[in-house]
């Protein structure tokens, strides 16, 4: 992931113009979102965090394209119809998975494997009890459910329109950061392989100082989303 973030940077970094820019255009690219296959009734971790990447760029359009113009009909004083409920399920499913409830007893998914999986005696069995008796509350129920089979928790992306089943099998071993995770870029940077050392060598004389290893904003300690490399790329 290092290795794909250092090339995207010296890519970017030699296309860009020199000269001062009034407008820019950044294009995602996404994988779209992951839905178990025919012959599979669940999906796995990876796909969670696409999954949720989508979810996120679904939030960012309507920001953009309905929340933001409704406000300025408001300042205006132009009434409009109120069509909030058919937004209201991609709020409550991300809150479901990335939001800090504080000290309270609910906290979202992510959150709780960050808490959970330094516990080596967790099972999966009591992984999937912990996170509904964490995560589900009467707010997070139209998009979260417990699987159709054992170890399996469903939620509803696409505003509770699309139900996606996960295994949660592994989950834990998943989420541990692997201890040269955060000196990655370093380690690369010595590299025995005089191209990959080079490589980094470069990019630390353009001004490049630390892993690049991104994360969403506002979510930066959260490190259960700092490990999905779907996200390391979007978010750098």
């Amino acid at each position: 992931s290092e290795l794909f973030n250092v090339i995207g940077f010296l890519i970017n970094r030699c296309i860009t113009m020199k000269v001062h820019t009034s407008f820019s255009l950044l294009v995602v690219d996404s994988p779209g979102l992951q839905l178990q296959s025919s012959h599979s009734h669940s999906v796995a971790f990876h796909n969670l965090y696409i999954n949720y990447l989508s979810e996120r760029l679904s939030e960012l359009f309507q920001n953009r394209t309905i929340v933001a113009p409704r406000e300025q009909y408001l300042q205006e004083q132009i009434s409009l119809a109120e069509e909030e409920e058919h937004w209201e399920t991609n709020r409550q499913l991300l809150s479901a998975l990335d939001c800090d409830h504080g000290q309270g007893d609910s906290r979202g998914l992510f959150w709780l494997l960050d808490e959970l999986a330094p516990n080596a005696a967790l099972t999966d069995d009591s992984l999937i009890e912990k996170l509904f008796s964490s995560c589900y509350t009467r707010e997070s129920e139209p998009v979260m459910k417990k699987g159709p089979s054992h170890n399996q928790m469903t939620l509803y992306h696409c505003n509770a329109t699309m139900p996606v089943s996960y295994c949660v099998s592994g989950w834990r071993k998943e989420c541990l950061e692997h201890p040269l995770i955060r000196s990655a870029a370093s380690v690369l940077k010595d590299s025995q392989k005089k191209e990959v050392s080079e490589l980094f060598v470069m990019s630390w004389g353009a001004g490049l100082t630390s892993s690049l290893t991104g994360s969403v904003v506002g979510l930066e300690g959260l490190q259960t989303l700092r490990k999905g490399s779907s996200l390391h790329r979007t978010a750098t």
